[in-house]
């Protein structure tokens, strides 16, 4: 093709052409220029032209490919740049396709090839955005072991997948610790610190860091303020965010529109609907023009604060209502809980502006109707949804399930289970053992066997939590059973009812067969089961399994244990287990306490009783309604009428 034009090429001229195909996307064009016009006009392609090729195909999601061809060219005696390795590896990265940019990563290596800086920052941050931080530590630290230095920008990525999972206190941290390691750190990783920081309330911190960035000569810029501003708006400081905001208009930094976003959406907040208002002024005098996100800013703040009225007020009064406005505007009433309004607003949406809503918003409303009892209107809505192909997923279905669980609704909960199998969503064994749980909490023994039987049929394996759900269910309903009857006659024993023990120990042995391993909390629910019903040398058996198993028992454990031997009237053995606990510097939880206060009021030790409740009120927890009652039951019973008095 080039020769018919009269141009004869070099390497050189191809490759700005193959780029230059590469950017539009026309890749068939870009392998002829390579491939075959080269050829033709007696070209050979260098190292740099083949890489140029791969690294077009990368960017077209064709990472695969490029590594086939790769591999092809290095087994054809063709050698690509080294730079074609870590453009195949960045490319699996963008792709999410973390295990082949590792098979790339050791391939380099085995050839003798030193992976770049960039390469490990786009496999770091692959694996951070998987939420993988382990993995990505250990990258992090395999790079350590080859002698490369770490950077600002691969510190920024680690630090950033520390806040992002939520991780705040670790973010900060870490930073400090690579602080002390000498490492340079820019302007972005303090920023994100300070962001940590600011998320947490920790102010004067957050200003202190900023403070250093300036003596180590780094300048303050729109983020940095931006970032305090949202800090300071989430304190509902407000006071402080104005100030800030001017401080920058002096100090000649110019406020943008994510600045003013930011401050708009904190007086919403707060409620302050007037100095929102004002805002708005203050932006038009300095020329700066609100938008879209500005209003729903507003409109949201509004809602969250309970200002609803306002915040309708102020989408009405808006001149152009654009398809993002109406979003807000559902989402505020979805988030103040105004699930009547919010469905009105809803359905006066042409199909157009329904389909922009979020599912996770039409979800929020589901959730909202159903507990509020307006079952009517949230079939109306899911079977809307469904018309308009906004389809719940798995885990939205399973959302919805676990409200109406929660609040005892099994009959909605159980529509929306078959529902959502009729959909073509098919149950995983989380779902399973949602709807399981239900049941139980629901008395409903039978209609929990059924789904467990459905999903084994279905070839649903079901883990360990699902065997849990199912011991500890069988368990409950079992010890209900016994109560209910031993309170209809003092004299009878409680003993095993053999339906649920039969069910129990088949149970067991599914559990051995399918080799499950047991963890903490399924040998706590057998351990409780044990102590409730008088069998102490039993649950200390499964205590002693437990150990030896290499786990470790925890606080739930512990209390069924001690509460079983109180109730069996073994003191020393329950003392004893106690004692463990402390030395273990396991932290004692509400329900620990309260047993351990309500035996102490039992034996007449009221004054060791208070001493336990001092102890839990300076650990930070509160005492419950059983709490209180048997310490003012015990002082009662000993004629401590004052401390009873004190205590109410």
């Amino acid at each position: 093709m080039l020769k018919l034009l009269g141009f004869i090429p070099d390497d050189y001229t191809c490759i700005i052409l193959i780029k230059a195909l590469c950017m539009t996307g026309d890749m068939d064009r870009a392998a002829r220029v390579l491939f075959q016009d080269m050829v033709e006009a007696g070209v050979t392609p260098s190292s740099f032209a083949y890489t140029t090729y791969l690294k077009g195909v990368c960017a077209h999601r064709g990472s695969r490919l490029a590594y086939e061809a790769l591999v092809y060219f290095r087994d054809a005696g063709i050698s690509p740049s080294d730079y074609a390795y870590s453009a195949v590896l960045r490319g699996f990265c963008v792709e999410k396709k973390l295990e082949e940019a590792e098979q790339v990563l050791f391939d380099m290596e085995e050839r003798g090839i030193v992976p770049d800086d960039y390469c490990y920052a786009a496999l770091i941050h692959g694996h951070c955005k998987s939420s993988n931080l382990q993995r990505a530590f250990e990258i992090y630290d395999d790079m350590l072991s080859k002698g490369k230095k770490p950077n600002c920008f691969i510190i920024s990525i680690l630090l950033q997948c520390f806040c992002d999972m939520g991780m705040l206190d670790e973010a900060v941290y870490k930073f400090n610790e690579f602080k002390e390691m000498g490492i340079f750190l820019d302007k972005v990783t303090y920023n994100i610190v300070a962001s940590a920081l600011c998320k947490q309330g920790r102010m004067e911190e957050a200003v202190k860091l900023l403070v250093e960035m300036k003596d180590k000569g780094m300048d303050l810029d729109v983020r940095h303020y931006t970032t305090l501003i949202g800090g300071y708006c989430l304190q509902h400081d407000l006071d402080h965010a104005l100030n800030l905001l001017y401080q920058m208009n002096e100090g000649g930094i110019q406020p943008d529109i994510v600045t003013y976003n930011v401050l708009a959406h904190g007086y919403s907040r707060a409620g302050l609907v007037y100095e929102a208002h004002e805002l708005l002024r203050y932006m038009d005098a300095c020329g700066v023009k609100p938008n879209i996100v500005t209003h729903n800013m507003i409109i949201e703040g509004l809602c969250i604060s309970g200002n609803v009225e306002e915040a309708e007020v102020f989408f009405s009064g808006l001149q152009e209502k654009s398809i993002e406005n109406k979003v807000a505007m559902f989402k505020g009433y979805c988030q103040a809980n105004h699930s009547g309004k919010a469905f009105k607003f809803f359905m006066e949406l042409s199909e157009a502006e329904k389909k922009s809503i979020k599912i996770s918003s039409c979800i929020k409303l589901l959730a909202n109707l159903f507990v509020e009892g307006d079952h009517v209107t949230a079939r109306e809505l899911l079977n809307k949804m469904l018309e308009l192909n906004m389809e719940p997923t798995r885990i939205m279905y399973r959302i919805l399930m676990a409200t109406l669980c929660k609040a005892g609704d099994m009959r909605n909960a159980q529509w929306l289970f078959v529902r959502s199998v009729e959909n073509g969503s098919t149950p995983d064994v989380a779902t399973y053992t949602l709807m399981m749980d239900g049941y139980f909490h629901a008395n409903c023994l039978s209609k929990a066997h059924d789904l467990f039987r459905e999903m084994k049929n279905r070839g649903v394996k079901p883990d360990i939590i699902a065997y849990t759900v199912l011991l500890d269910g069988y368990s409950k309903i079992d010890l209900r059973r016994q109560h209910f009857l031993h309170n209809r006659n003092k004299k009878r024993k409680v003993t095993i009812d053999s339906e649920a023990n039969n069910a129990i120990r088949r149970l067991w042995l599914d559990m051995k067969e399918s080799k499950i391993a047991l963890d903490v909390k399924c040998y706590t629910v057998l351990i409780d089961r044990h102590c409730k019903l008088g069998n102490i040398e039993e649950a200390e058996d499964l205590l002693r399994e437990m150990i030896e198993s290499g786990l470790q028992p925890d606080v739930v454990t512990y209390t069924s244990l001690i509460s079983g031997c109180y109730s069996r009237g073994n003191m020393e053995r329950a003392k004893y287990l106690y004692k463990e606990m402390l030395f273990k510097k396991i932290a004692l939880d509400v329900k620990c306490y309260t047993v351990l206060i309500d035996r102490h009021c039992k034996l007449g030790k009221i004054e060791e009783a208070k001493d336990l409740l001092r102890q839990m009120i300076e650990s930070g927890l509160q005492p419950d309604v059983v709490t209180y009652p048997s310490l003012i039951s015990g002082c009662c019973s000993r004629g401590n009428m004052e401390r009873d008095k004190y205590l109410l």
